[in-house]
């Protein structure tokens, strides 16, 4: 059994608990809890869903569960509310797209805020945790692909951010990617770019950037899944792009005290896997906005000086630690009876080394990026746009009555 506590935030591992316990403070707790699910029209169509809900109908604990959609037309978002009726929890349907909220959003430009031009993950979680955070304490983020779900995801998630015994401000889920069925590892992005090129990034920084270490201190830093305070919610800035993960992490970095940040094991995880893509599509993709993303982080709290040079060497690093980890990887897998192909391991590592140089210089070309502003930065502008939001949805869902 594995005690470890390293890094520089808590660790709640897996010790086979029942969860009975923490459902019971969790439901006779003051402090309401809200459920977050960010999530594309075609999921209601995968088997992964269902039994999210199926799930989440034995939580009872929690206040409501909102779900922040990313529709295309009217009856999308009509086929998906009836999806939801198996539901039995309060629940709230956010269509992004629908006129209602676009107009309140497209309204932010004369306050120079532009959201609307947005899309993707960021902005749903953004306007999911934004109506969230009006009557939650808590509120925890789920991912809809999750096959392995179970209710001891949002459980073990809220558990230490509601309990005043514990009393965190961010848990952060960590799990193993292993596909049951097909015994191979996945977890990809981590394991063959961001693990890496942390760790490349240490040695040229001299090992002595706290951000990163904090980083390090993360098992599985680019999982889906977390729960924080609405009062964190409404003070972090949320990226607008693929990066969004590694975004939320460094915000959590600058606005709260390590010491009220954990993670939490969540056992065994698969999800549905995305393809490698390209720089506009797929893992390739994520990757570049990860690293676009750490560097900005890095320049803006430690200010690290990032060049066209310091770039190239770091690839030439990256590359050399990539191999190495590609050789523990393998020999873990063997020792576990996984499948394991090296060669498109190198492959995948080969695009990735790419990524480097490529999306840094993206970085230099535009160093700010996609970064959607804090809650409590918009609140000042316009004091009642989250009420004006939730509206906007529940008068979408009514139309449907």
């Amino acid at each position: 059994m594995e005690f470890s506590q390293n890094g520089l935030i808590t660790t709640h591992h897996d010790f086979g608990q029942d969860l009975e316990w923490q459902k019971e403070e969790l439901a006779g707790s003051n402090r309401a809890s809200t459920v977050i699910i960010p999530m594309l029209y075609s999921e209601i169509e995968q088997p992964a869903l269902k039994n999210i809900l199926e799930n989440l109908n034995n939580c009872r604990y929690l206040e409501k569960i909102i779900v922040s959609l990313k529709a295309d037309t009217v009856d999308e978002y009509k086929k998906t509310v009836k999806f939801y009726e198996t539901l039995k929890i309060p629940h709230l349907i956010i269509w992004n797209d629908s006129p209602g909220i676009k107009e309140i959003l497209e309204g932010l430009k004369k306050e120079d805020i532009n959201v609307s031009d947005l899309s993707g993950k960021g902005r749903d979680m953004w306007i999911a945790l934004g109506v969230g955070s009006l009557d939650s304490y808590a509120l925890s983020l789920i991912d809809a692909d999750v096959v392995t779900f179970t209710e001891a995801v949002p459980t073990r998630l809220l558990f230490p951010v509601v309990s005043p015994t514990l009393d965190f401000f961010f848990n952060k889920a960590f799990y193993t990617r292993i596909g049951l069925k097909e015994l191979k590892m996945y977890g990809r992005v981590f394991r063959l770019f961001v693990t890496p090129l942390i760790d490349s990034l240490r040695r040229k920084l001299g090992r002595r950037s706290s951000f990163l270490e904090y980083l390090t201190s993360y098992k599985y830093a680019l999982s889906g899944e977390f729960a924080l305070t609405s009062d964190l919610a409404l003070n972090i800035r949320v990226p607008g792009d693929w990066g969004v993960e590694m975004g939320i992490l460094s915000e959590v970095f600058r606005n709260a005290s390590l010491k009220r940040v954990c993670q939490t094991d969540l056992g065994f995880h698969d999800h549905k896997h995305q393809t490698i893509g390209s720089s506009e599509t797929g893992l390739v993709k994520m990757a570049g906005d990860i690293e676009k993303s750490m560097l900005r982080n890095l320049v803006e709290m430690e200010g690290a000086d990032i060049s066209t040079p310091f770039l190239q060497s770091l690839q030439v690093l990256y590359r050399r630690l990539g191999e190495d980890y590609i050789h523990s990887y393998g020999g873990d897998s063997y020792f576990n009876g996984l499948v394991y192909d090296r060669h498109e391991e190198e492959k995948v590592l080969g695009m990735f080394s790419e990524v480097i140089l490529g999306a840094g210089q993206e970085y230099l070309e535009s160093p700010f990026g996609a970064v959607i502003p804090s809650w409590s930065r918009v609140l000042s502008a316009q004091p009642n746009l989250r009420s004006e939001l939730r509206d906007a949805a529940e008068q979408d869902m009514k139309k449907l009555a």
